[in-house]
C-alpha cells in the first residue's frame, strides 16, 4: 500500500505530536540553562519516546546547535564505542580511552562555537566505553546530550553510570489518556471519531501511541475504519490486531523464555489470576513484573496478575493452539474447583473456562456465573453463559437474567419474548413484577412501544392496590410519562408518594423516583431545584451497591438530570462534560442498553442547543 492520507497529515509517516507541550516546554528552559548537561526522555515501548526527542533535536537545531545521532542496542554494545563509533574520529583507539577523549574533544570544540547536540536512542544500551566517553564530554561541557531510556526492558549496567543529577533532567512519559488519543485521531484523520470508536481503539490501544497507530492503520487498510463525511466510525466486530503489531508484541513478550510464555498464556486465558492459582515459581512471577508484561495488584490481602496491556492477551489467544488451550482452560477450572471454589467470582471464572473448552457447563454453575456477571455490568458475558443453558433448564430467575441482558445489549424484540416467558413460568407475584417492570422498561427505553410500556404498567397497576410494588410501579409510570414530553404530570405523579419512607425501604425505587423528578424540573426550567436533587441521587448511588431489584443504571440516576439541568440553565460547557464523562463510566463499565442510548440522546440534545448540529453524531 503506498502512502495513505485522509487528514493534513500521511498516515504512513510520521504522525502529530500531540499532548506533549509540557515536556517541549520543559525541554527549552532545560537547554537554555548553561549548567544542565543532558534531557533523558523515560519510558516504556511505544509511548513516543524517539518521536518527542526528535522534536526537541529539531528545537535545537532552530536555536542553532548543530546535532548529531545514535542509536543504541544490543549489538553494538558488545562493541567499545559501537554506538558512537559514526561520530568519533578514525584514529581513536578503543584501547586508549585517554587518547581517545582528547581527540574526540577536539572534534566538537572545533566544529561548532556552541555545544553540539548528541541525541542516543536506547541509552540503555549503550557500551560502557561509549557511556564513559559521553559522560566525560557532557562533564567539560562539550556536548548536550538529549536521550531515551525504556523503562520495561531490563537495565543493564552500563545505566550506573549515568548519574542522575542536577546536570541532567529526566523527563517520564506515560501512555496517552483518552482525550489526548481523541484529539490526535482527529488530527491525524482530518475528523472526529465515534464515542464507541474512540473508546474502542483507546481501550485495545491502552494509550500507547505505537500500537494505536498499527490499530488505525490496519483498519484503515482493511476498510474497517472509514467516514461518510463527517464522522470516523470502526465497523463492530473488526480486529483489533495487524500482523506488524503481533510483530511488535511478540518482540515484547519474547523476554518471558519458556517457562514465562507458558504462564503469558494461562493470563491470556483465564485472567485475573492470584499467585496461589497458578503453578508458576514465584521467581517467574518477579522476573515478568519486572519486564513490565504483566502488573500485579492488591486488594487487601489479595493479590490479582493480569496481562500489562490488552493486546497482549489477543495476541497470546491468537498464537495458542486450540488443544493446548482446552487443556489449560479445563486444568484452571479443576484447580480452583480442588481449592473449595470460594471467592465470589469463581462460579462465573470456572463456567467461562469450562464454556470456552468444551462449549458447556453445568446449568447450575452457569446460572451461578451469570448472577455475578450481572452484578457487575457485564451483559455480554451474561449472554455467553445463558444462551448455552437448555430451555428445560431454565428457571424464572435466569430468564429474567437473560431477558434484561437482552435489554441492555440492544436486543428489544429477544428480550420481550424472553422475559414474557419469565412472566408465564413465575411462581410468586414478586417475580411476576419483577418481570413486568423490566418488560416495561424494554419496551419504553428500548423499543420505543410507549403505548404498549403503559398498557402493561396500566394492568399490573390493577392487580397491586397499594405497598412498595405499586409505588415502583408509579414511579416508573412517572418516568415514561416525563420522557414522553409530559413533566409537569411526571412532578404531580412523583410528589403524591412518599419517597422518603421509600428510600428507608427501597433505595433503588427512590434513586429512580428521585431521578425521574430531576430531570422532569429540569425540563420544566426549574434547575436548581433538578440540580440539588440530581446530586442527592448521586451521592446515594454512589454510597449503596446494586442489587437484584434492576436499578437505574448511573446514566438514570444521576448523569441524565445533571446533563438536563446544566442545559436548561445555560451551562452548556458543564452540561458537555457531564455528558463526556458519563458516556466514558457507561462504556468502561461494558453497559448499553437503556444508559448508553439515553445518555447519548441527552448528550446530542446539548449540542444541539449549543448550536452545533453535526455534534450530536459523535
Amino acid at each position: 500500500m503506498g502512502e495513505t492520507s485522509t487528514g493534513p497529515y500521511p498516515l504512513t509517516g510520521r504522525w502529530p505530536l500531540v499532548g506533549r507541550h509540557d515536556e517541549l516546554t520543559r525541554f527549552a528552559q532545560v537547554l537554555a540553562d548553561p549548567w544542565i548537561q543532558g534531557f533523558v526522555v523515560c519510558g516504556p515501548s511505544g509511548v513516543g519516546r524517539s518521536r518527542l526527542v526528535e522534536e526537541c533535536v529539531t528545537a535545537a537545531v532552530d536555536q542553532g546547535y548543530e546535532a548529531v545521532r545514535a542509536a543504541a542496542s544490543a549489538p553494538a554494545a558488545r562493541i567499545p564505542f559501537g554506538t558512537i563509533a559514526h561520530l568519533l574520529p578514525y584514529d581513536v583507539d578503543p584501547a586508549g580511552p585517554v587518547a581517545g577523549f582528547v581527540s574526540v574533544s577536539k572534534a566538537p570544540a572545533e566544529a561548532a562555537r556552541n555545544r553540539l547536540v548528541v541525541l542516543v536512542d536506547d541509552l540503555q544500551l549503550l557500551d560502557p566505553a561509549s557511556v564513559v566517553l559521553t559522560r566525560q564530554l557532557m562533564d567539560v561541557g562539550l556536548i548536550f546530550l538529549i536521550g531515551t531510556i525504556r523503562t520495561d526492558g531490563p537495565v543493564t549496567g552500563a545505566m550506573e553510570l549515568i548519574r542522575w543529577e542536577d546536570s541532567v533532567r529526566r523527563v517520564d512519559l506515560a501512555e496517552l489518556d483518552q482525550d489526548t488519543v481523541e484529539e490526535l485521531l482527529r488530527t491525524v484523520l482530518g475528523g472526529p471519531v465515534g464515542r464507541r470508536t474512540l473508546h474502542e481503539l483507546f481501550t485495545a490501544s491502552g494509550g500507547n501511541v505505537l500500537y494505536l497507530r498499527e490499530l488505525v492503520l490496519g483498519a484503515l487498510r482493511a476498510g474497517a475504519l472509514a467516514s461518510e463525511g463527517t464522522l470516523w466510525e470502526l465497523a463492530t466486530g473488526s480486529p483489533t490486531h495487524t500482523p506488524r503489531l503481533t510483530e511488535l508484541i511478540n518482540a515484547r513478550l519474547a523476554c518471558a523464555g519458556g517457562t514465562g510464555r507458558r504462564f503469558l498464556e494461562l493470563l491470556a486465558l483465564c485472567e485475573p489470576l492470584g499467585p496461589l492459582d497458578v503453578d508458576a515459581l514465584p521467581q517467574t512471577l518477579i522476573d515478568l513484573e519486572r519486564a513490565g508484561v504483566i502488573r500485579a495488584s492488591g486488594d487487601g490481602r489479595r493479590v490479582s496478575l493480569t496481562l500489562a496491556h490488552p493486546l497482549y492477551g489477543k495476541v497470546l489467544r491468537a498464537q495458542t493452539p486450540l488443544i493446548r488451550r482446552r487443556a489449560m482452560l479445563l486444568r484452571q477450572a479443576e484447580r480452583i474447583e480442588a481449592h473449595g471454589a470460594r471467592r465470589d467470582d469463581d462460579a462465573l471464572r470456572i463456567a467461562s473456562w469450562r464454556l470456552a473448552a468444551t462449549g458447556t457447563a453445568d446449568p447450575a454453575l452457569l446460572v451461578r456465573g451469570a448472577a455475578t456477571a450481572r452484578r457487575a455490568g457485564d451483559h455480554a458475558r451474561v449472554l455467553a453463559l445463558l444462551s448455552t443453558v437448555d430451555t428445560e433448564h431454565h428457571t424464572t430467575g435466569s430468564r429474567l437474567l437473560y431477558g434484561e441482558a437482552l435489554m441492555e445489549t440492544g436486543q428489544c424484540r429477544q428480550a420481550e419474548a424472553v422475559l414474557a416467558g419469565a412472566y408465564e413460568q413465575a411462581s410468586t407475584e414478586r417475580e411476576r413484577r419483577v418481570a413486568t417492570r423490566l418488560r416495561t422498561h424494554n419496551l419504553f427505553w428500548m423499543g420505543a412501544r410507549t403505548k404498549e410500556a403503559l398498557e402493561l404498567n396500566d394492568e399490573a397497576l390493577s392487580r397491586v392496590p397499594h405497598g412498595a410494588d405499586r409505588e415502583l410501579l408509579l414511579i416508573d409510570r412517572a418516568t415514561m410519562i416525563t420522557m414522553s414530553g409530559r413533566p409537569a404530570e411526571g412532578v404531580r405523579l412523583l410528589d403524591a408518594l412518599p419517597r422518603e419512607e421509600l428510600r428507608a425501604k427501597e433505595v433503588n425505587g427512590w434513586l429512580w423516583a428521585t431521578s425521574s423528578k430531576a430531570t422532569a424540573l429540569a425540563l420544566l426550567g426549574r434547575t436548581r431545584e433538578a440540580w440539588s436533587l440530581a446530586e442527592a441521587a448521586e451521592r446515594a448511588h454512589r454510597a449503596h451497591p446494586r442489587d437484584e431489584q434492576a436499578p437505574p443504571s448511573p446514566a438514570f440516576t444521576y448523569v441524565l438530570p445533571l446533563t438536563h439541568a446544566a442545559a436548561e440553565d445555560g451551562r452548556l460547557a458543564l452540561a458537555r462534560e457531564i455528558g463526556a464523562r458519563g458516556t466514558a463510566g457507561l462504556l468502561t463499565g461494558r453497559a448499553a442498553g437503556q444508559g448508553a442510548t439515553w445518555n447519548a440522546l441527552s448528550r446530542a440534545r446539548v449540542e444541539w442547543l449549543a448550536g452545533r448540529p453535526h455534534a450530536p453524531r459523535s
